[in-house]
């Protein structure tokens, strides 16, 4: 979400919700509220992403049609193209979820696009940041997150397994 986007506080429930990167009818009730996985977003896009497969590949098909903050949503293929704001965040969401709690990152995005933005699109401060708050409160790190930079060998092994 753009930063000096603002919203009255009246109507911000109406606007904002929470999006659940590795949608939550894949998920087991249990890991629903990891907050790792959840991120605040308009209303409209977390609707229209649904339960897609995110990629970024435009050309397949002419059903592409163009939401807020350059997202898009193709509901005939059922696909997802988050911008590039966010392609890293979901990356790493969607690779703690996998290494977490055992989940197959191919149900919602293929292997290429996954490694893609996570190697693109490094953590910022702002993600970095909330992966601290996160920690705190529910004592679990995301270390795609915070061992970014280090690309330990157990981090690349796992990504090499994919």
């Amino acid at each position: 979400i753009n930063k000096n986007f603002h919203v009255k506080d009246s109507i911000k429930n109406s606007v904002y919700s929470i999006e659940h990167i590795f949608p939550r009818c894949m998920l087991n009730k249990k890991d629903y509220n990891d907050m790792h996985n959840t991120i605040r977003t308009l209303n409209n896009l977390n609707v229209n992403r649904s339960n897609y497969k995110y990629t970024d590949d435009l050309t397949h098909d002419k059903n592409w049609l163009k939401l807020d903050f350059d997202n898009y949503v193709n509901h005939k293929l059922k696909l997802f193209i988050p911008n590039q704001i966010s392609r890293g965040f979901i990356s790493r969401a969607i690779l703690y979820m996998s290494m977490e709690y055992n989940y197959n990152p191919h149900k919602v995005i293929d292997k290429n696009v996954l490694l893609q933005w996570f190697f693109t699109y490094p953590p910022e401060k702002t993600e970095k940041h909330h992966n601290e708050v996160i920690s705190k409160l529910q004592n679990k790190n995301n270390v795609f997150i915070s061992n970014y930079n280090k690309k330990t060998k157990q981090l690349l092994k796992y990504l090499e397994e994919l």
